[in-house]
């Protein structure tokens, strides 16, 4: 990276700071988000990566912005086009993707539920203007999907062609009935990122899936810094042999 986009950073970060610190201050804050939007917010650093390796700021800078402002960092800090997000979420037309930007997104429950996932994010920090700092979890119930094994859920991550690369979401059925696992799942070129999104759960349920992977991937565990204070999430990357997996700036290994 050159000196010049080191230095763009650093002053993007150092905006999205300032916002934070005129937070009571409505008249400046919005005169400093305004000027946060039209200059760094879709450029080629949108994702802010001091930003988002600041629990303190990170979480500070999207509960203090307006939702529209919070709702273009989220998308923007992606790197995705809306094309390429509805892609990865399955959808064959971007344009309910691009609707997170209006209040339509409201009457859409499954893609809300996608989008919070996605973000790492409870889903009223998409339709409200303040927002809950309590992690929850009942939106993967939205998504409709069918609950599975822990042995259906390995052999579906067996299936995944080499160079398919996908977003997913999954509900594992545990040792406890109506207790469950919830789960992530990024898909870089047949390698995985698999995050874990309890809220409380068995951490025999969790050593247990880790251990079986650990047999079949070359594995690195740690956690992934979320938006919500003081939340991280335990995740595992899973590589084949000869594959890589370019890591979110969240994640942080185990020492």
């Amino acid at each position: 990276m050159g000196s010049e986009a080191w230095l763009e950073m650093m002053v993007m970060y150092s905006a999205a700071v300032n916002i934070c610190r005129h937070k009571n201050d409505i008249g400046k804050k919005n005169e400093l988000e305004v000027n946060y939007i039209n200059r760094f917010l879709q450029g080629d650093y949108a994702c802010n990566p001091f930003l988002r390796i600041s629990p303190k700021y990170y979480n500070e800078f999207v509960t203090t912005v307006r939702l529209r402002t919070r709702l273009e960092f989220f998308h923007f800090s992606t790197g995705y086009t809306y094309r390429e997000l509805a892609d990865l979420l399955g959808y064959h037309s971007h344009a309910s993707v691009q609707n997170i930007l209006s209040k339509d997104l409201i009457n859409t429950p499954k893609l809300l539920a996608q989008l919070a996932i996605l973000y790492r994010v409870p889903p009223n920090w998409l339709t409200n203007e303040s927002c809950s700092e309590e992690w929850v979890v009942y939106h993967f119930f939205d998504l409709k999907i069918n609950k599975i094994s822990k042995k259906e859920f390995e052999d579906l991550l067996e299936q995944t062609i080499f160079g398919e690369s996908w977003i997913r979401f999954y509900i594992i059925n545990t040792t406890i009935p109506d207790i469950f696992t919830f789960l992530r799942v990024e898909c870089q070129k047949g390698n995985f990122l698999i995050e874990f999104f309890n809220k409380t759960g068995s951490v025999e349920d969790v050593l247990d899936l880790s251990y079986s992977l650990r047999s079949k991937y070359n594995c690195v565990e740690g956690l992934i810094i979320t938006p919500v204070h003081g939340r991280k999430n335990r995740a595992i990357v899973c590589v084949r042999k000869g594959g890589f997996f370019c890591l979110p700036l969240e994640f942080r290994p185990y020492n």
